[in-house]
């Protein structure tokens, strides 16, 4: 995926920009979660953030930021995007992420996915376009397909 001056500028103080597929993915009721059992999902949030990161790169998608259990992470393409999606939300249903027999609830994710305008460089990450109103976010379900 290659950075391109916007609107062909070759002025070396634009910032070069890519279409990219953009996605944000949470943990479903986080705080909830972490009132009742702080030590416990706060260790289920990073055992998920590795699971995204170790599954990630197969979709030729990349982690760009993590703030508490929300994920923000770019794919060259909207179906990587879609393929990784449905692949970790197969993961976490099935919860056979844990592999270790432990007896745990539910985790669930919601993801959002986004096409739109990224600007370099990627540390300092800025998108146009992906603002998505409250009442969408809202409709966002773990197991929405």
């Amino acid at each position: 995926m290659e950075l391109a001056h916007p609107r062909g500028s070759s002025d070396p103080t634009v910032q070069p920009t890519k279409l990219a597929a953009i996605m944000f993915a949470d943990m479903v009721n986080y705080s909830k979660h972490i009132e009742q059992d702080e030590a416990t999902n706060a260790n289920n949030a990073a055992r998920s953030i590795e699971l995204f990161k170790a599954l990630i790169g197969d979709y030729a998608g990349e982690v760009v930021n993590i703030a508490g259990d929300g994920i923000l992470a770019l794919f060259d393409s909207a179906d990587r995007a879609l393929r990784f999606a449905i692949q970790i939300q197969t993961e976490f249903r099935d919860q056979s992420v844990w592999g270790d027999g432990v007896k745990m609830a539910r985790i669930e994710y919601r993801s959002l996915l986004q096409l739109g305008t990224v600007e370099a460089p990627l540390p300092a990450l800025i998108w146009q376009g992906c603002v998505l109103p409250a009442p969408i976010a809202n409709k966002a379900t773990p197991r929405a397909r």
